[in-house]
């Protein structure tokens, strides 16, 4: 190999934005698709006040916290509270609504999808896509949650799939997401972890901000993009954030243990070495050879009866071998060679390691 070819002369030819196209394609269309994501949700929100809207509604992770509540008890309490929190208003204001407008409020397009949101865990009805879509969403109400989560993906992911790969990044970063979607379903069934709605990337965000300062422990980041903090400082602070907030049972309206599952999958993965798409190869190639069909064959004049090979016995083992791959050439000449029984294949099998040792 000449030094043209090797890697770090390769680089130095290479012009800052033409390193930056080649890099973190995979980052670059997750970023895309969370961005045109949230654009939709603020376009085809169904309420300017209270809630995201439908669209929202029918792929975000849901606790279903008030289970077993009547209608009536969820829109003068949990519903009610709601709509004052989103639309920043006291209990002075809205006393001060006319009745008409406190009903408008109160029985607007919203209530009906965000009492079936709060009274029931769209999981456990069939919704399973549910604990990947939730981490295309974002708040609408607040864009510093998008900003932080697709800043950090490009800060931190670019790295991740250089070491990776672009398919290995991706099944990282989609089954962090579902890892952290279903500890999600599982702690709100235990009701551990209080009743946080879970929408945002930062799971998977999380995970590969983990992978990245466990390859890169030494790396100095600018946080605030002025104060140089290790890396591995950075992520143990927020895991000591959200560890408190999970133990303590806080009421942040955030699903940290998303977070730390996404933070704890990192860890795995890296420590045992994982890789994602060794297993899912591995997983298609046993579904492919258990869907193959098993076949049998049948004598012309019986044909419900499988062929009868008798075993052979020690001392004569050539003579019935030899008896048995007459009869099993003899079937594949009349029916082919897919007609045969794996027991018959096993015979052909063992005929050919016989001959080879005669040979040897």
């Amino acid at each position: 190999m000449g030094i043209y070819d090797r890697d770090y002369y390769r680089s130095q030819g290479n012009s800052f934005f033409g390193a930056f196209g080649d890099r973190g394609v995979i980052c670059k269309w997750l970023i895309l698709i969370n961005v045109v994501v949230f654009v939709l949700q603020l376009l085809l929100s169904s309420s300017n006040i209270a809630f995201f809207g439908d669209f929202t509604s029918a792929f975000e992770l849901h606790s279903g916290a008030y289970y077993g509540m009547s209608k009536d008890e969820f829109r003068n309490g949990p519903f009610l509270k709601a709509l004052k929190a989103q639309a920043h208003m006291t209990e002075e204001q809205f006393q001060a609504l006319s009745e008409a407008e406190r009903r408008a409020l109160e029985n607007g397009p919203a209530f009906e999808q965000e009492y079936e949101k709060a009274t029931r865990m769209g999981v456990l009805q069939g919704q399973v896509w549910r604990v990947l879509t939730y981490a295309f969403l974002h708040s609408p109400w607040d864009v510093f949650h998008i900003l932080f989560n697709m800043l950090c993906l490009w800060w931190f992911g670019a790295d991740v799939e250089d070491l990776y790969g672009p398919k290995e990044f991706l099944a990282i970063y989609l089954m962090s997401a579902v890892v952290g979607g279903v500890v999600y379903v599982l702690l709100q069934l235990a009701g551990i972890g209080g009743y946080a709605d879970c929408v945002g990337a930062s799971g998977a965000v999380m995970a590969i901000i983990v992978l990245c300062a466990l390859h890169y422990p030494s790396r100095i980041i600018l946080l605030f993009f002025l104060i140089p903090v290790p890396i591995w400082l950075f992520v143990l602070f927020f895991i000591a954030e959200d560890a408190f907030v999970f133990l303590t049972g806080t009421n942040t309206g955030t699903a940290v243990s998303v977070h730390l599952t996404g933070a704890a999958f990192a860890y795995l993965y890296y420590k045992r070495q994982w890789r994602l798409l060794d297993v899912w190869e591995t997983a298609a190639s046993w579904w492919q050879r258990r869907r193959r069909p098993r076949l049998r064959v049948y004598p012309d004049d019986e044909p419900n009866t499988p062929v009868a090979v008798p075993a052979p016995r020690a001392g004569d083992v050539d003579e019935h071998l030899e008896a048995q791959v007459d009869a099993v050439l003899e079937k594949v000449s009349r029916h082919g060679q897919d007609s045969l029984t794996d027991s018959e294949r096993e015979i052909l099998f063992r005929a050919s390691e016989v001959y080879k040792r005669r040979r040897t």
